[in-house]
């Protein structure tokens, strides 16, 4: 005669359980000192904005040279050429005519 198991399943989810608690015990946690620094960057920055200071990252083309790529764009010069010309990445030329409504333009007219 065979033996019969029992239909209840042995906890499988036991080690498992275990190496995350180790892990999560492990984990490095910010002290308190580290969210008050925190904060404190925050607000700094939030009044640096509102004085005029802190304005970030300096466009990478001037407006004419913008006007230039869009137009340049619109004439069917591949993107990845002017990219290359102006030392831009091609996602940087893309954002330009997003933003000058150029790409929408393109898209409506393949449609």
């Amino acid at each position: 005669m065979s033996r019969v198991r029992p239909a209840v399943p042995a906890p499988v989810n036991r080690p498992v359980r275990s190496i995350l608690r180790t892990a999560t015990l492990l984990m490095p946690r910010r002290s308190a000192a580290s969210l008050v620094v925190t904060k404190r960057q925050r607000e700094g920055i939030a009044l640096a904005k509102t004085r005029g200071v802190y304005k970030g990252r300096k466009r990478a083309l001037d407006p004419d040279k913008v006007s230039e790529l869009v137009a340049r764009a619109a004439a069917g010069v591949p993107k990845a050429q002017q990219a290359r010309e102006y030392g831009l990445s091609r996602e940087t030329v893309y954002q330009y005519l997003r933003r000058s409504g150029q790409v929408m333009l393109e898209r409506a007219d393949s449609i």
